[in-house]
């Protein structure tokens, strides 16, 4: 069955402290966290690279600095940004896909596990670097 997107306003609202108009349903919150975890690890990864490479792309952000990580020369910012290509990708499919054809649960789990490596790695990096 497709994915009712009107699920999202319902949860826009019951998050805004509204009652929703109508059912909050566990999809709608699995694709929301989802989306959420990549834009916390993209939005961390650009901001470090905005801090320590004077990184400044204007076109096609989400993509360059996918690229900026993955074509370093550390293992550890080629693993940022295998990680956030494995985000977007689950990001892709929670926010556009209207049939969710594998287990949302487990999608979700790993898009947090994907964040907190993420996380972690930019964290170890900005230590490195003092």
């Amino acid at each position: 069955m497709a994915y009712d997107w009107i699920e999202y306003f319902y949860l826009a609202q019951e998050l805004s402290g509204m009652t929703p108009d109508g059912k909050v349903t566990v999809e709608a919150k699995e694709r929301t966290a989802i989306s959420r975890a990549y834009y916390t690890a993209f939005c961390k990864a650009r901001n470090f690279l905005r801090e320590k490479e004077a990184f400044s792309p204007k076109e096609k952000v989400h993509e360059a600095v996918r690229n900026q990580f993955v074509n370093s020369n550390s293992k550890t910012k080629q693993k940022i940004g295998e990680n956030l290509k494995r985000l977007c990708t689950s990001r892709n499919k929670a926010d556009y896909w209207d049939i969710w054809s594998v287990n949302l649960s487990a999608e979700r789990s790993a898009a947090f596990l994907f964040t907190k490596e993420i996380i972690s790695a930019l964290s170890s990096l900005n230590s490195s670097s003092l």
